[in-house]
């Protein structure tokens, strides 16, 4: 997003608390002002909040939080419901290799096909291996390419697929996660979307995820940075990336913990990553993302020197990325209704479905549906429904999550009221395992701390939670804890009694969603 439509749309947000900066000792003291917080007020927010007495003298003690209507009138006009760039693909496309358990299948007549392993070198590196007839190989690597002749032995089609190869430490696992009474944790973050995005971009899904799954949403999830990074450190490292200036409440700043070029310039295997925490305590990890210069690697960042995970797809977002055959361009496109969600998914499938007897926690990571279009998603909607519905049985006996990092952050939408909400608003909604439902109170829970302010070093401490308290008292502990060296408080806890506002949790000022109340009054 550029600097000038950042600026406008910040102001949107924040322009009431812009108003009291300068007057807010005036306030207290008694002094004139063209607006003042009162009793008897008006709201500066998305058609007004419901309107309730406000007895406290310092208007940021409270966080009213909007009343959010995803098909306001005024941001109708940007959504396409029919949006589909699929929609004129060819759909008698056939691929013409098949990858299951490391075999190749030929799907094809008069054709010869070989194939080759991608294995990581490194964030920004593919080991390539030879090419071999695919008749004569079982291909135990989990990116493999494919690249088939004709009878005249020019090369016709290209194709990357992706399989989970189990790991052969799994006595170590099992080992080190016997008895903790741990559940599976299955992670779909979809880039740029807002709470109110989901509603009107995902119905299938959410409906499903909400009314077969019993997931609780969060409508009032505030994002902690601008982009992908900080709000992507916050959850895997649990650190901040931007300075939370809380002059205007005559509170110090809260400096970030980390710089750009701290993070950036450095290899960050030795921080505190979320997965590796998983890992330690007997999980079998994934992780996938369809943008090979993604959260931790824009533009050029060093992100991990070593794997940071049992599965990593990485390998295959490189070979679709880096110095790509123009076959493989021309085999691999939405022309031939082919998009990265769907592999990815399936890569997912395959590891809800591997480990019998070992925990798993599984992250994806889906930038390009969304990034760059207010209804991206929708043409996939169906997609992830029915990845639902098909691993329903697993996932009822895991914890489930949907989420953003943020809302749609370009655009003519985000000059909408809606849209400059929503920038700050992403989606969340967790579904858990469906015997903790009937023997637990979790979801009471949930749903109560669902009606809070919420950010994403909550989520964080939720999926800490999950790992390392919780199991000992089957999920039934509600009571407060601060976990050491975190921001966050779990959302299967019962959180501290004061209101939570953007004066009192680590937000920056400039990306608040609290809504203020007004008064005018005369000079």
């Amino acid at each position: 997003m550029s600097a000038p439509r950042l600026l406008i749309c910040g102001g949107l947000t924040v322009g009431t608390l812009l108003w009291f900066s300068g007057s807010i000792d005036e306030f207290r003291a008694g002094g004139s002002t063209d607006y003042v917080a009162g009793e008897s007020s008006t709201y500066a927010s998305l058609d007004d909040a419901t309107e309730r007495p406000v007895a406290k003298s310092n208007p940021f003690d409270i966080c009213i939080l909007p009343e959010y209507d995803p098909w306001d009138e005024e941001i109708v006009q940007y959504v396409n419901q029919d949006y589909d760039p699929l929609k004129n693909c060819n759909h008698k496309f056939k691929p013409m290799t098949t990858l299951k358990n490391g075999i190749v299948t030929v799907n094809a007549k008069n054709v010869t096909c070989r194939g080759r392993c991608l294995t990581r070198r490194s964030d920004f590196a593919n080991n390539i291996g030879r090419w071999v007839n695919v008749d004569e190989a079982d291909f135990e690597c989990e990116i493999v390419e494919t690249l088939c002749s004709n009878a005249k032995g020019r090369d016709v089609y290209q194709m990357v697929h992706a399989q989970i190869i189990e790991k052969n430490d799994t006595k170590l696992y099992k080992e080190r996660s016997r008895s903790k009474n741990y559940h599976n944790v299955y992670v779909i973050l979809l880039d740029s979307i807002a709470s109110t995005q989901g509603t009107r971009n995902l119905p299938q899904t959410m409906h499903f995820f909400e009314k077969s799954m019993e997931a609780v949403s969060f409508p009032h999830i505030n994002k902690v940075g601008l982009n992908s990074r900080p709000n992507g450190v916050a959850l895997w490292f649990g650190k901040s990336m931007e300075k939370v200036d809380r002059k205007l409440f005559g509170l110090p700043d809260i400096e970030p913990d980390w710089s750009y070029n701290y993070f950036c310039t450095r290899y960050v295997d030795n921080e505190t990553f979320l997965m590796r925490e998983f890992s330690e305590r007997g999980y079998k990890t994934l992780l996938a993302e369809d943008w090979s210069r993604g959260t931790l690697n824009w533009p050029t960042c060093k992100g991990f020197k070593k794997q940071p995970t049992d599965h990593y797809m990485r390998p295959f977002q490189l070979a679709l990325e880096k110095n790509v055959s123009k076959l493989l361009e021309r085999t691999y496109n939405k022309a031939n209704c082919i998009e990265q969600h769907q592999d990815i998914l399936r890569y997912l499938e395959d590891f809800i479905n591997s480990y019998k007897g070992i925990p798993k926690f599984g992250w994806i990571w889906l930038s390009l549906l969304g990034h760059d279009h207010e209804s991206g998603v929708i043409h996939a909607d169906p997609d992830f429904q029915r990845f639902l519905l098909h691993n329903k049985k697993k996932l009822d006996d895991s914890f489930v999550i949907i989420l953003g990092d943020h809302g749609l952050r370009g655009g003519r939408v985000t000059h909408t009221k809606l849209g400059s909400l929503e920038m700050n608003n992403p989606m969340f909604s967790i579904s858990v395992p469906k015997k903790l439902r009937k023997s637990t109170d979790i979801l009471s829970i949930l749903r109560e701390n669902s009606a809070r302010l919420q950010t994403h070093y909550d989520i964080r401490a939720t999926l800490l939670d999950i790992l390392k308290y919780q199991p000992s008292s089957n999920f039934t502990d509600r009571s407060y804890v601060a976990f050491n060296g975190e921001y966050g408080t779990s959302l299967l806890r019962t959180q501290p009694s004061v209101e939570r506002t953007c004066k009192n949790l680590p937000i920056p000022i400039s990306y608040c969603t609290c809504q203020y109340p007004l008064k005018q009054v005369k000079r």
